[in-house]
């Protein structure tokens, strides 16, 4: 049984249970993905900036991570709901990623634009 923490607007954190085994995303990522998504904001997008390719799935984002150095680990039984990403150089960077890109949100598109300075950028889905 796996879990995301979510931190709500009283402050306090709690443990949301994924428990669906079914292929569809979890309540927590339905969660997430509706607050990203919420009329007030605009829906962003990763794009690789060498050539304003938009990233619009994992096959995109997997093919610009290799040709960065980056290398995908072999899911393990522990992190069963996640994608893994480690420089070739084994450094200690990872970028860890939910296996279904519809909960590929703001905070990991963030995460690769800061571990892969200059070469991508977010910006409004048009």
């Amino acid at each position: 049984m796996a879990g995301v923490w979510h931190f709500g607007s009283d402050g306090v954190v709690r443990l949301v249970r994924d428990d669906d085994d079914k292929g569809t995303p979890s309540s927590a990522c339905h969660h997430l993905v509706r607050r990203e998504g919420t009329s007030s904001e605009v829906p962003k997008v990763l794009v690789y900036s060498s050539t304003n390719e938009k990233i619009l799935s994992y096959a995109d984002l997997q093919r610009k991570l290799s040709e960065l150095g980056w290398q995908r680990l072999a899911p393990s039984k522990e992190m069963a709901s996640t994608l893994q990403f480690q420089k070739r150089d084994y450094s200690r960077q990872l970028i860890t990623l939910p296996t279904d890109f519809r909960c590929f949100g703001l905070r990991h598109m963030i995460d690769i634009v800061i571990k892969n300075q200059g070469c991508f950028v977010i910006c409004n889905l048009a």
